[in-house]
């Protein structure tokens, strides 16, 4: 019905969005610092390691954002057909971990993901055409 075609929209919406921002967030938190660096004073140290606890922490948000991307992809493409019930267990496994950023493994998971998901849409392309 529609309001089952409306959560998995919202969750690669809001999944999609959060997890572009804050990895970008994280990316300019970790780099920023590394751009002017004429003297390393301790109240400079003291600051990067500030930037480095945020990025951490935008890191972490992304990945929760990446998770909610994939498991609303894998509910969209369960219920559209587009993939066998093996292939949707190991999305919704994929985005599960993919909330365990901070642990490292989500972030693997992830990259899986994007890379499968890739592969997928062009080895089965030609059934998205008109």
């Amino acid at each position: 019905g529609p309001l089952g075609d409306l959560l998995p929209r919202a969750l690669t919406l809001v999944g999609g969005t959060v997890f572009i921002v804050f990895f970008a967030i994280t990316m300019l938190f970790w780099s920023a610092p590394l751009i002017e660096n004429d003297d390393l004073t301790t109240e400079s140290a003291r600051s990067y390691l500030l930037f480095d606890d945020f990025g951490w922490f935008t890191l972490g948000t992304s990945g929760v954002g990446a998770g909610l991307m994939i498991i609303g992809v894998s509910l969209a493409g369960r219920s559209l057909g587009w993939m066998p019930p093996w292939l949707f267990w190991v999305g919704i496994a994929l985005g599960l971990a993919s909330f365990a950023t901070i642990a490292f493994l989500g972030m693997f998971a992830w990259v899986a993901w994007l890379f499968a998901a890739g592969a997928l849409l062009l080895w089965r392309g030609d059934r998205l055409q008109a």
